[in-house]
């Protein structure tokens, strides 16, 4: 399974909310999955930093490519059961839209039919 988190076009100083160590230990962080990457910080440190845009560029590049190499997991939580709703005036229509709510997530689609 995967998880698109849609961030800032310009990425910045946050990013140390959703990948810094701080976040392992620290309430209120978004490190949901406890990354604890001394390099991540480092590439962040360095985009944060940067003077140019090209440094900028190569720092964020680099921070990307660290992140896509990484595994992670986050357990939410567990059921020994699996459940399913269903209902017979749910259907689903005809011509699926093309929309959702941010890059990645598009929800399933049904219609309410009497």
């Amino acid at each position: 399974a995967w998880y698109t988190r849609a961030l800032s076009l310009s990425p910045g100083n946050e990013q140390m909310l959703y990948w810094g160590a701080a976040g392992v230990a620290e309430p209120g962080t978004r490190n949901w999955m406890g990354m604890n990457s001394p390099a991540a910080e480092a590439m962040i440190s360095a985009m944060v930093g940067s003077r140019g845009q090209e440094d900028f560029i190569a720092a964020t590049r680099a921070l990307d490519r660290i992140l896509t190499a990484g595994r992670y997991v986050i357990p939410v939580w567990f059921s020994r059961v699996s459940r399913l709703a269903h209902d017979r005036h749910l259907h689903y229509p005809a011509r699926i839209p093309l929309y959702g709510d941010w890059p990645g997530f598009q929800p399933e689609t049904w219609w309410y039919e009497d």
